[in-house]
């Protein structure tokens, strides 16, 4: 006899209820996934512009109840996941024990280091690789300026897409990029930052056409920045990469001299990485259907 119990006939074939252990079991593998869920909803809230936070910036962050993330610091800091500094955490060094393995296995990083360290060179701004992270992109490789004034960036800085000439290349060669952007919501940084549809979508051909792009002071006054794409052997944008500096040092000549540079680069590190063709593939059909 098949064990559970019988609930109902559809189409001639009969529905068994699964025994109750079984249920149980699926109850609590669903209850763990949600844990691991909000754990890392915790994490999230952790960056380099908050990198210490106190349950009370948490629980706004999360929109999670009091008792909730109570229980999720204590167990992350019980791992080392968080450490506590009187009322406030900062992530753990197990993150970073964690993050050497993550860089170590990407090609793509691998790959970029020297390229980034030789347009820092010839440009001698702050050059980073950026790669896309949901409607962010997400800073792994930097070699820093040599000017005394620089342009500060480092591993593990997030910005959005939309503000900046590395986000702007994702979302020119990946329709997913640019609907995730306008998902999340252009908001805007300083006066130049490009929060109206069309405005970012006559930016976006431009990168197109050109094959490189910069950003006046979008996402900080006094911050300029210039970058080209990254591809890999199917033709996708898969990095960013992009040199910035203060305004007055990278202006607009300076911008419109380092920009083919660095697209050259950009070029060179794809084909390290198997791609082939002239330019990238875009993903993105027409700039009508960009807005709809």
């Amino acid at each position: 006899m098949t064990a559970g119990k019988t609930l109902c006939n559809v189409s001639g074939e009969w529905l068994i209820e699964p025994p109750y252990g079984q249920v149980v079991e699926k109850v609590a593998d669903e209850s763990s996934v949600r844990v691991l869920e909000r754990a890392c909803e915790v994490l999230d809230c952790f960056t380099a512009d908050d990198p210490r936070l106190r349950t009370a910036d948490i629980r706004r962050l999360t929109g999670l109840p009091p008792t909730t993330v109570a229980r999720i610091v204590k167990t992350l800091v019980a791992q080392q996941l968080l450490e506590k500094d009187g009322d406030e955490y900062r992530l753990g060094l197990r993150v970073l024990v964690w993050s050497a393995p993550a860089t170590a296995g990407s090609d793509l990083i691998a790959a970029a280091g020297p390229m980034v360290e030789e347009v820092r060179d010839l440009t001698h701004e702050t050059t980073g690789l950026n790669i896309r992270n949901g409607s962010s992109r997400v800073t792994v490789a930097v070699a820093l300026s040599t000017y005394s004034v620089i342009y500060r960036a480092h591993v593990g800085q997030v910005r959005p897409l939309h503000a900046g000439a590395a986000g702007k290349i994702f979302m020119a060669f990946d329709r997913g990029a640019f609907d995730a952007a306008l998902n999340k919501g252009l908001t805007r940084f300083t006066s130049n930052t490009p929060c109206d549809p069309e405005v970012l979508m006559a930016q976006l051909e431009d990168t197109r056409r050109n094959g490189w792009t910069y950003a006046r002071e979008e996402i900080e006054l006094g911050l300029n920045s210039v970058a080209a794409p990254v591809f890999d052997a199917a033709g996708s944008v898969v990095g960013a990469l992009a040199c910035g500096g203060p305004s007055h040092r990278l202006t607009d000549e300076a911008c419109a001299e380092y920009g083919p540079t660095i697209a050259a680069a950009a070029m060179a590190l794809s084909r390290r990485l198997g791609y082939t063709a002239h330019r990238g593939v875009t993903n993105l059909g027409t700039d009508t259907e960009l807005v709809k």
